[in-house]
């Protein structure tokens, strides 16, 4: 799946509030997707995301990530919706220089 086509997919994830599953850095992980946006720092397409299952690399699950658009695989949505956690998620990222899309 090219770049493009997963940035799509996860776009309709976060409209639809849908459960997300992928492969990143060789592991995989379940995801709740918030928003998509250009890193200030690393100046490429990120996904804010709560991941709820899966491994991880830098410690505990359940936390909030982000993840390099580029380095995700194997996307899939899964047929189960979240409920948003707007007392803990932060719209206006201020690690985002863009905003491209946003729960």
């Amino acid at each position: 799946m090219a770049s493009e086509e997963i940035e799509e997919e996860l776009i309709k994830a976060i409209d639809n509030e849908q459960i997300v599953s992928f492969s990143y850095k060789w592991r995989s992980r379940v995801v709740e997707p918030y928003l998509i946006g250009i890193h200030e720092d690393e100046q490429e397409k990120m996904l804010r995301a709560y991941q709820v299952e899966g491994e991880s690399e830098s410690g505990g699950i359940p936390d909030w990530r982000l993840f390099r658009l580029g380095k995700i695989s194997n996307l899939q949505l899964k047929d189960k919706s979240f409920t948003p956690r707007y007392e803990e998620y932060e719209p206006a990222d201020p690690e985002m220089e863009t905003i491209i899309h946003r729960l």
